[in-house]
């Protein structure tokens, strides 16, 4: 998740589109491998995806111990993979575009794409997510990267699983730049239609200031839409008060009219809000309630 933005960002209207069914959905729960039974069962539904971080410097390995019962039920993998150490500082050039170019991490690379293609069921592979952040070692604008380089370094990565049958790739950015420069526009990261099998947006309401799900969502949307790509919402949540069973209803009615959308990831956790959907009984059952049918 991001640090709160600091201008409350434009709404831009979506364009008019046919109602679609999002049926593609799941949750961020943690790394214990009975979260999601528990997710599942306070929600009263079963997920299709269920998405993890990974880290290259520590707990680098494929998450077979998440990974496997989700292949034994048919569901969707989603894997943040972090170009860092778990709590390690924005500047660590170890984990730079640079010294991923240059074939720093060429051999973990490759025992990452055997251990993905071993497992053989969906996996939707997510680097440098939200680079047009400042906050991580992946970030544009910080530890000697560029929007350039990241292409190039998306690209590169893109080598080592382009023959991977049930690996995809998802090229995901925040839903506001940070800082909002003109060098650091999500347009200035795309990788290319051949490198990216889905564009996606993480974004939050923090509550500071108080934003709804068009005002978080709807700017990036116009962007990445342009792509023609299936379209995700990778991380979504909102804070904890007596106005999240209402946000959370009007998200999840209103995501299946922006076009190319296909599916969504509730990142459920108490971190820097309580972003839970059980925070409270009223929003758990608003969620309930909304899910797709």
């Amino acid at each position: 998740t991001t640090t709160p933005p600091t201008t409350s960002p434009t709404t831009i209207p979506t364009a008019p589109s046919p109602q679609v069914k999002i049926d593609l959905w799941g949750a961020y729960v943690g790394w214990q491998e009975t979260a999601l039974a528990n997710f599942e069962s306070q929600v009263g539904k079963a997920v299709t995806h269920q998405a993890v971080f990974v880290h290259w410097g520590n707990e680098s390995g494929f998450p077979f111990y998440i990974a496997n019962s989700l292949k034994a039920k048919g569901k969707t993998l989603v894997i943040f993979w972090e170009a860092m150490d778990y709590n390690s500082s924005v500047e660590q050039p170890r984990f730079n575009y640079d010294a991923i170019t240059r074939g720093d991490f060429d051999n973990y690379f490759h025992s990452f794409a055997a251990e993905a293609k071993s497992y053989g069921a969906p996996v939707i592979l997510i680097p440098f997510e939200e680079m047009t952040g400042d906050w991580s070692p992946w970030s544009g604008t910080k530890n000697g990267n560029s929007p350039a380089k990241h292409i190039t370094a998306f690209r590169y990565i893109h080598g080592f699983f382009k023959d991977i049958p049930n690996v995809k790739l998802a090229w995901n950015v925040n839903n506001e730049s940070v800082p909002n420069t003109a060098n650091n526009q999500i347009e200035m990261y795309y990788p290319g239609d051949q490198y990216v099998d889905y564009v996606g947006v993480d974004g939050f309401n923090f509550g500071t200031p108080e934003q709804t799900f068009d005002q978080v969502f709807s700017p990036a949307m116009v962007k990445i839409r342009k792509y023609n790509k299936p379209i995700y919402i990778f991380s979504m949540a909102t804070h904890e008060g007596s106005g999240k069973a209402t946000w959370i209803t009007d998200a999840l009615n209103k995501m299946p009219s922006y076009p190319g959308m296909v599916g969504f990831i509730w990142f459920n956790e108490k971190k820097e809000r309580d972003w839970r959907v059980w925070s409270d009984p009223s929003a758990l059952e608003a969620f309930k309630a909304s899910l797709p049918k």
